[in-house]
């Protein structure tokens, strides 16, 4: 099945039709972390912790995010073999604000470990007229 595909002009990577280009409210910054998730993630926190804000869909320099907090960023060896399964070129994109991985932290570690230099994210900002 071929689909239509977004190509960033500074890479090869491409991002699936099917990802927005972008999450225009904590609300929908929540669903889509919940739909990429593997474990619980609690709607209500990161609809809170993201209040104000939007995502933009880009590709981003891997050499330029760092990994969030280790009690949300638990190492599972056995997601990363299912992302690696995966191709790196179209998997889904990770969340990022301010150059620090919220969701996505498996997908980081695959890309990573087969040398990208870029990926998908949803990068996180203020919604215009936030305060």
């Amino acid at each position: 099945m071929s689909r239509a595909r977004k190509r960033s002009p500074t890479s090869t990577l491409v991002c699936p039709e099917e990802y927005a280009p972008t999450l225009a409210s904590a609300e929908e910054i929540a669903t889509y972390m919940a739909s990429t998730a593997t474990d619980y993630v609690s709607d209500e926190m990161v609809e809170e912790y993201f209040h104000g804000c939007r995502a933009t869909l880009r590709a981003v320099a891997i050499e330029t995010l760092r990994e969030g907090p280790a009690d949300g960023n638990v190492r599972n060896y056995s997601k990363e073999r299912q992302y690696r399964d995966l191709p790196t070129l179209t998997m889904p994109p990770i969340v990022v604000d301010d150059s620090v991985i919220m969701d996505g932290h498996h997908r980081y570690r695959v890309a990573l470990g087969q040398r990208r230099s870029t990926l998908w994210a949803y990068v996180v900002e203020a919604s215009d007229g936030a305060s």
